[in-house]
C-alpha cells in the first residue's frame, strides 16, 4: 500500500514535470529546484498523507472513507480561523456543525450495526 502511494506521487511528479517543460511554464521546476528542501519536505507529506488515506479506505471502509472530505474541510475551516485570523459567517459555522452531527450519527449507526451483527 505504502508502495502504491509514493508510485502514485512520483508518476504525478514526473507527468508534471514533463507538462512544465513542453509548456511555456518551464520556469517553474527553476523555482522548486531554489527550495528544494521544502519541495522534497512536501512531497514526503504528500505521500504520507496517500498512505494513511489508503490505510482509511482499507481499515474504514467506503463510508469512513467518503467522510475524509468533510473533515479536511473542517480542519482547514478551523485552521484558517486558529493560525490565520481567517474570519466566516455564521452559516459557514453552522454547515461545519451539521457536518459534525452528520459524521457522529454515522459513527453511531455503524457501531450499532456492528454490534448487531455480532449477537
Amino acid at each position: 500500500m505504502d508502495l502504491l502511494a509514493i508510485g502514485n506521487k512520483i508518476a504525478s511528479a514526473i507527468i508534471l514535470s514533463v507538462i512544465l517543460l513542453l509548456s511555456s511554464q518551464a520556469s517553474a521546476l527553476f523555482y522548486l529546484l531554489a527550495i528544494k528542501e521544502v519541495a522534497l519536505i512536501q512531497a514526503l507529506a504528500a505521500a504520507s498523507m496517500f498512505s494513511l488515506f489508503f490505510r482509511l479506505q482499507q481499515v474504514g471502509g467506503p463510508t469512513d472513507l467518503s467522510q475524509i472530505s468533510y473533515v479536511a474541510a473542517g480542519v482547514a475551516l478551523l485552521t484558517g480561523t486558529l493560525f490565520f485570523g481567517e474570519q466566516y459567517s455564521h452559516i459557514t459555522w453552522v454547515g461545519a456543525g451539521v457536518i459534525v452531527v452528520g459524521i457522529i450519527l454515522s459513527i453511531v449507526a455503524q457501531s450499532q450495526n456492528s454490534r448487531s451483527h455480532k449477537v
